[in-house]
């Protein structure tokens, strides 16, 4: 479902994500995909920064490298969540 609007993008793996998120639940693959456009966009604009205001912008493209440093930063954060969840018990 989160990926439906990303269908056109450049060549991105599903089957690779779904390998590698095996396990997530629907709010973790909601988060990675909203990551990943993030970055994608970041990326857009320090890329374009002398763009003149009047040119039509470039589609922005999300990448299977926007994926996988999502997956990395969620897991990251859920790592920290579980480690402070811990420590709080």
């Amino acid at each position: 479902i989160y990926t439906l609007s990303l269908h056109d993008a450049l060549p991105i793996s599903l089957q690779k994500l779904a390998a590698e998120t095996e396990g997530y639940n629907g709010s973790d693959i909601e988060a990675i995909c909203r990551e990943a456009t993030m970055l994608a966009i970041r990326k857009h604009i320090k890329n374009n920064k002398e763009q003149e205001a009047s040119e039509k912008p470039p589609k922005i493209q999300v990448t299977m490298e926007d994926f996988e440093q999502a997956i990395k930063r969620i897991k990251e954060q859920q790592k920290n969540k579980n480690e402070t969840e811990e420590t709080i018990l």
